[in-house]
């Protein structure tokens, strides 16, 4: 992968787990937080560059292949922030899912010659 297609992957796996974390804070802070509302503002903007970053990522190259790493760093990521930032539980079947996910996405990334 070029350096281009590297860099929109990263803009949009980051873009595209903001707006499920916004939206949790919004949900869990609505009643308590009368600015809540604007964890949807900025979520509706992130999802318009998340749709940029698609445009520019997926122009010319394998959507298949791209659309699949960039699901499977998005379950990475988000199942590691619901570990550290939200305290959700952790088992044996998650940490090998997660293995599993790791290696699928080197596997994918490798271009054979």
């Amino acid at each position: 992968m070029d350096k281009t297609t590297n860099l929109f992957l990263l803009i949009a796996t980051i873009v595209a787990l903001l707006p499920p974390i916004l939206i949790k804070k919004y949900n869990i802070e609505k009643y308590d937080n009368k600015y809540a509302w604007l964890y949807l503002i900025i979520s509706g903007i992130l999802y318009l560059i998340l749709l940029f970053s698609y445009v520019k990522l997926f122009d010319n190259r394998e959507l298949g292949l791209y659309y699949v790493i960039l699901q499977i760093l998005q379950i990475i990521i988000m199942v590691l922030i619901g570990i550290f930032f939200f305290a959700e539980s952790t088992d044996i079947v998650k940490i090998i899912g997660i293995a599993l996910a790791v290696i699928s996405v080197i596997i994918l990334s490798y271009k054979s010659k």
